[in-house]
């Protein structure tokens, strides 16, 4: 079975086991409207809400479904909590009612909200997002005791972590501006003082969702479409945010700038946080072909590593495989250790044809650990990001 991206005339194909594959196109393919009494709910919409200082209140369409009992809420801290995931909140809000009141926030801070509708069979598919900044205490009110700082996340291995001694404000972060996704292809508003980020969700596991950056464009005059390098995915799994090209941010955490990493591209990468590496070992972004073919000599037969997949903000390392015939020789060169990532290859076959009719197509297979096949599909999502060759 085949999962594929054209990448103008090639196509990303991830090889796996039949089971693999019929979830992999059960995560890029339409599900059926159909449902049984053994089917979970439908995906909650229009997540939506209203925030003072000490509350938010949520509210989501009615599903017309009485097969749900309840719901479950998840929220992520943007101010505290790492990059892109969301923590169950609430495992079950106890009723089948459209709303839900969450009075365990702090004033001043922003949250992020998802949904998920259970039924006797199990959860649905997560909501759309909801933003809500809640306010700052009103004049005449006591000022809340300050809750413990959380403990920082460790850098992520392989990436370019932030020395121990650099100031506290010295990765950019500026505030964004939430894009809303009404349809895919998504398409925005724009002007060229702007950019845009381009986030996808996946599970981890039952319990958190992490968004993964998979695109910084920026805008043109009058509108930008946004996309990922593969199929598109239903809108729901897509956030988007809007930044200034003159104020840029940092989505991939390793502390240099989107524009400096997006007007670089493959020393820098903005969605990857993989460290610089010179060019003899590998790169950490393949934007065309020719970059493809030297790093995989005469073979078309490429090496890479993904690192940190089980997080919000995974890595990849595509391996010049002149350099190193091992992918043990390069982990050594960045510092990694083979039980810490991902192993697979990637080859390009000029002849075989694409499901569009096209001749020439990318294939990739890994050596491990592939299971449980969720890290397959984030691992998918990770190459195809880091290939802006690739097209749909």
């Amino acid at each position: 079975m085949n999962v594929a991206s054209r990448a103008r005339s090639a196509t990303l194909i991830g090889a796996g086991q039949l089971a693999a594959a019929a979830a992999l196109l059960a995560l890029v393919l339409p599900v059926s409207a159909q449902t049984s009494p053994t089917d979970p709910p439908a995906q909650p919409l229009g997540l939506t809400g209203d925030v003072t200082h000490d509350v938010v209140s949520l509210r989501w369409d009615d599903p017309g479904d009485d097969r749900i009992t309840s719901y479950q809420i998840l929220r992520r801290d943007a101010d505290t909590d790492a990059p892109g995931v969301f923590y169950v909140h609430v495992d079950d809000t106890g009723s089948a009612a459209s709303s839900y009141v969450d009075r365990d926030v702090e004033p001043d801070t922003r949250y992020v909200y998802r949904i998920k509708a259970r039924n006797a069979a199990g959860l649905s598919e997560q909501s759309s997002y909801f933003n809500a900044d809640t306010l700052a205490v009103p004049a005449g009110e006591s000022t809340p005791q300050p809750t413990p700082e959380s403990t920082p996340e460790p850098a992520p291995k392989g990436g370019a972590a932030k020395a121990e001694d650099d100031p506290p404000d010295s990765c950019p972060d500026p505030t964004p501006t939430a894009v809303g996704v009404d349809a895919v292809p998504i398409v925005v508003t724009s002007t060229t003082a702007d950019y845009f980020v381009l986030y996808v969700s996946h599970e981890l596991d039952a319990d958190t969702t992490v968004e993964l950056p998979v695109l910084v464009k920026k805008g043109e005059a009058g509108t930008t479409t946004l996309a990922e390098n593969v199929e598109a995915l239903p809108k729901e799994r897509y956030r988007v945010e809007k930044y200034l090209i003159s104020n840029p941010a940092d989505v991939d955490g390793d502390c240099t700038d989107d524009i400096t990493e997006l007007d670089n591209l493959g020393s820098n990468n903005p969605v990857n946080p993989a460290a610089a590496i010179s060019f003899s070992d590998g790169t950490v972004a393949i934007s065309d072909q020719e970059t493809f073919e030297t790093l995989a000599a005469t073979q078309r037969f490429l090496k890479f590593i993904i690192f940190d997949i089980d997080t919000a903000r995974p890595g990849v390392y595509f391996i010049n495989t002149t350099t190193h015939g091992l992918h043990n020789t390069f982990l050594d060169t960045v510092g990694l250790e083979r039980s810490e990532v991902v192993l697979g290859h990637m080859v390009y076959n000029p002849n075989l044809v694409a499901p569009d009719g096209s001749r020439g197509v990318y294939y990739y297979w890994g050596v491990g650990p592939w299971e449980p096949f969720s890290i397959a599909a984030r691992s998918y999502t990770v190459l195809a990001a880091s290939m802006p060759l690739l097209n749909d």
